[in-house]
């Protein structure tokens, strides 16, 4: 299986590991984490980079050329592999969606518009961590933290854990 450190990703709670993961899944549609916390963003995005978005979350389905179907997000287990979105967001509206959203994972069907659905997408064995309160300390400037977005149909969570995005109580 593909994993994100083939492509430059550290499990090691600090080294954004976003653009890495989105190669993985971008050459392979399958992904297979090892146990640490992967960083999803990080403090030297530059707002002008055409890749911006590929360095602040994870996203598949925009590129018409790309395979959708099928992707696969697999972890070592809950609490085992952790995706974490970086303090460094705090912010960083220039990343988020309508100025506002930062968006940890999300799949669109090609086009980007949701027209298409990707189909069969899985996430397995994976705790998603959106940092809410560190990003969201400066007041007056917070934004809504997402988890996963998905367009699609049979889209399946197991084994997987969400905390820090601001939702009932974590």
């Amino acid at each position: 299986m593909a994993k994100p450190e083939q492509y430059g990703a550290i499990a090691d709670g600090k080294t954004n590991c976003a653009y890495a993961i989105n190669e993985c899944i971008r050459l392979h549609n399958i992904c297979e984490f090892g146990e640490g916390t992967y960083v999803i963003g990080g403090k030297d995005i530059d707002p002008n980079d055409s890749q911006k978005v590929l360095k602040s979350g994870i996203l598949w389905g925009f590129n018409p050329t790309q395979n959708e179907d099928c992707v696969q997000l697999i972890g070592k287990g809950k609490g085992k592999t952790i995706l974490k979105l970086s303090e460094d967001l705090t912010g960083r509206k220039d990343l988020a969606v309508n100025g506002n959203q930062l968006i940890m994972v999300q799949a669109v069907g090609p086009g980007g518009d949701g027209r298409e659905d990707c189909k069969n997408i899985v996430f397995k064995g994976i705790t998603f961590d959106g940092n809410y309160d560190v990003i969201n300390e400066v007041k007056g400037n917070e934004l809504t933290i997402a988890g996963c977005t998905t367009f699609g149909s049979n889209t399946l969570y197991e084994d997987c854990e969400f905390k820090g995005f601001n939702v009932g109580k974590d």
